[in-house]
């Protein structure tokens, strides 16, 4: 059995909701015998998301679990890989929109999670990803492997649709996931890692 922190973000781009956190709030209801906790939403910053994270993690957590949100997609995504690179398409919640910059310069080009995610289960509506994109998810998801390669943990990142109850006039024609199917598919992903 291992211990895991799970993480979600805060709404963003103008938004009232991100899919990540009506997941994550459904998952803190359910009951996970101390394997599991749970951050207070992550600001979408490129600043201080990390730093935000970085503060909830102990050293008895096996590893970190981010939740994102990815609107132009109809599957939950696991991501395998987190490029060294950030080309932000919209502004950031703190107003910064950096474009066409490596994240760090003396890093690697990509870090690999270090999930097994081909050892995954079948899971209804997941579809493992080799992309979560040049935004703040890939930015947080590049250094939560920084922090799992340094310390031997695990660390990885699911990208999660837009849900049939976000209600935001933004995404106004733009393809739902069942929120209930959505919670249902990220639980029994973290169920299969608390117990791998």
């Amino acid at each position: 059995m291992k211990r895991w922190l799970v993480s979600s973000f805060a709404p963003f781009g103008g938004a009232a909701s991100n899919s990540s956190l009506l997941v994550m709030d459904a998952l803190k209801k359910r009951e996970w015998r101390g394997q599991v906790e749970f951050t207070t939403p992550l600001p979408v910053s490129f600043t201080e998301t990390w730093p935000a994270l970085e503060q909830a993690i102990r050293s008895d957590f096996d590893g970190v679990l981010a939740l994102g949100q990815a609107e132009r997609r109809s599957v939950i995504t696991p991501e395998r890989v987190a490029l060294n690179w950030i080309d932000a398409p919209i502004a950031d919640n703190s107003g910064k929109q950096p474009k066409g910059r490596r994240i760090r310069d003396e890093a690697p080009e990509l870090l690999w999670s270090n999930i097994d995610w081909d050892k995954m289960p079948p899971v209804g509506g997941c579809e493992v990803s080799y992309s979560a994109g040049v935004f703040v998810c890939n930015h947080l998801l590049f250094q939560i492997m920084e922090w799992a390669n340094k310390n031997s943990k695990l660390g990885g990142f699911v990208h999660v649709p837009l849900l049939d109850s976000q209600t935001d006039s933004l995404y106004r024609g733009i393809q739902r996931l069942d929120e209930g199917r959505a919670v249902e598919s990220v639980a029994q992903l973290l169920t299969w890692l608390v117990n791998e």
